[in-house]
């Protein structure tokens, strides 16, 4: 009897809708929207007012604005938190409602379901991703923004006219960086864009295998994911050249070890599950690579691609997603609650650095 095929997307699909019904079932319209963003911040719907500080009793919690009691001030209830200028609390609460559940979804879907314009639900999304941004603690990863690059199909004000979305990377490293990043970002930016190559067949490991000669470990253990030059490897390994030149020309055969401009060195594709005798990676590279493997994933399945700009707003919203030990119910809501008001100005300037800072336990 043969195994009934899930198809991911009808997968996801469902899930969307599910607990999009759910969502629903507990804020059925725009009035309960607002009365619950107006508990959020009063308890007992008790409003202080900010001039005489007496304690006003919100009898239409659906509303912006009210008069104190006691000395007829006009009161903006949301005034100075993360709500200001909200016009529509629904979409807002069910943004926050699929990212503490961890069901991922897009900003053109947010819209579909919402009844907003998609580009208010990016904006949603992108201010969201603030505040998830600043929980960001001591235990993260910096990793170069030229490793995301795969991503980069989406243009932005920063992108170069005419240019395609990737050489905003390029605009955004000749504004800063050192010698490694400019490196890494040659590395990056020539394995983006060349043709994907086929994975080995299991007989063209097997041959590697039997074809890894003493020479071969050894240069393979003194590579590591950052570029080596070929007179250090030369000088390291002690080898003539001709004898180092036929090892790495073996271990190229066989995308073991890959040749960069400026013939320099890097583990390949296949160096880290051809044979036996692989070098140990070091875990921090192991970790950083495991970060972008899945960001890309999360990228692929909910955006098809995004700009460099927004790299690290996305990155964020990635950790809120994937990580419910810190992002639980009600986790994402309390910080919002907490946090200030981020204007439109703030996210038209924004840009992501060179570094993109990732939670470590991205990588679990």
């Amino acid at each position: 009897m043969s195994k009934k095929v899930v198809n991911p997307r009808l997968q996801r699909k469902k899930k969307i809708e599910e607990c999009w019904a759910k969502f629903l079932k507990k804020h059925p319209d725009e009035k309960s929207c607002s009365i619950a963003a107006c508990k959020m911040f009063y308890k007992d719907l008790t409003v202080p007012c900010s001039a005489c500080g007496f304690a006003n009793k919100c009898s239409e919690p659906d509303k912006r604005n009210l008069r104190c009691q006691k000395c007829k001030k006009k009161i903006w209830i949301l005034s100075g938190t993360f709500f200001r200028k909200v016009r529509r609390f629904k979409p807002w609460l069910a943004a926050i409602w699929f990212i503490e559940r961890g069901v991922e979804v897009s900003a053109a879907e947010l819209a579909r379901l919402a009844e907003v314009a998609t580009s208010t639900a990016l904006a949603i999304f992108k201010k969201l991703s603030v505040v998830v941004e600043s929980k960001m603690g001591k235990e993260i990863q910096f990793i170069p923004s030229a490793k995301f690059i795969k991503a980069f199909l989406r243009r932005s004000r920063e992108t170069p006219a005419g240019k395609h979305p990737r050489e905003e990377e390029t605009a955004a490293f000749s504004k800063g960086g050192n010698k490694s990043d400019r490196i890494l970002h040659e590395h990056q930016m020539h394995r983006a864009n060349r043709p994907p190559r086929p994975a080995l067949t299991q007989a063209e490991l097997d041959l590697a295998n039997q074809l890894i000669g003493e020479a071969e470990k050894l240069i393979l253990s003194l590579l590591t994911l950052t570029p080596t030059r070929f007179d250090e490897l030369l000088l390291q390994t002690g080898f003539s050249i001709n004898q180092f030149s036929a090892a790495i020309t073996n271990l190229e055969l066989f995308e073991l070890v890959e040749r960069l401009p400026g013939d320099q060195f890097i583990l390949g594709p296949q160096a880290d599950l051809s044979h036996s005798h692989r070098p140990q990676v070091p875990a921090t590279c192991k970790q950083k690579d495991d970060i972008v493997a899945g960001f890309l994933d999360f990228v692929r399945s909910n955006y098809r691609g995004l700009s460099r700009k927004y790299l690290q707003c996305y990155v964020a919203l990635y950790w809120a997603f994937a990580d419910k030990k810190t992002w639980k119910k009600g986790a994402v809501l309390k910080a919002c609650i907490a946090f200030r008001e981020v204007t439109d100005d703030e996210l038209i300037t924004y840009v992501t650095p060179l570094k993109v800072a990732a939670p470590s336990a991205l990588a679990a």
